[in-house]
């Protein structure tokens, strides 16, 4: 239910293109147009204005049906607010762009490493620090680029933290400016 009444707009199918966004109005009349023109589909996300001005996001999914020479007889469909889903993702993707500008501009070496100990991510501040090129990190392990005299404590702890013995660590070590496998 859109909130308008639809004896004050001339029909439903009037009252619901009325209520439509303006700025999504014209591709919601194309697809209900395509639509009904020979029994088709549409399933479409678009903002819908309530008579209280707030804005709503409505999915909508819908078909025509057709007799034998195409003449549609009627349509079908069913519309759902997903406003609350629509403001979480949004909500989600503000979060992940800060997470993201917060590792990429920090002034610390961050990097994330797979289970194997391959690199995955590094921000620019660790590339600093070892002194390689992103590109050369991503082909190497933790392991590799670790002092000798680091990588027994280093293991320790890699394994203890996959065996969850512990859910995170922090430490200070020595990396080799030379490559060691």
């Amino acid at each position: 239910r859109l909130g308008w009444d639809a004896s004050r707009r001339g029909g439903r199918v009037e009252t619901f293109v009325w209520a439509v966004h303006p700025d999504d109005r014209p591709a919601v009349v194309a697809a209900m147009e395509r639509c009904a023109s020979g029994g088709g589909e549409f399933d479409m996300e678009f903002r819908v204005v309530r008579p209280d001005r707030g804005v709503h996001w409505i999915s909508d999914k819908g078909k025509a049906f057709a007799d034998e020479s195409g003449r549609t007889l009627y349509v079908t469909g069913a519309c759902a607010d997903v406003t609350s889903r629509r403001m979480a993702e949004e909500a989600l993707r503000e979060s992940e762009e800060r997470l993201r500008a917060m590792f990429n501009q920090a002034a610390v070496g961050i990097a994330l490493a797979g289970v194997d100990g391959r690199f995955l991510e590094m921000n620019r501040k660790f590339t600093e620090i070892l002194g390689y090129e992103a590109a050369e990190l991503y082909d190497l392990t933790f392991r590799a680029i670790t002092h000798p005299y680091d990588r027994a404590a280093t293991g320790r702890r890699f394994t203890a933290l996959l065996a969850v013995e512990t859910f995170d660590y922090s430490t200070e070590m020595t990396y080799g400016w030379t490559v060691c496998t």
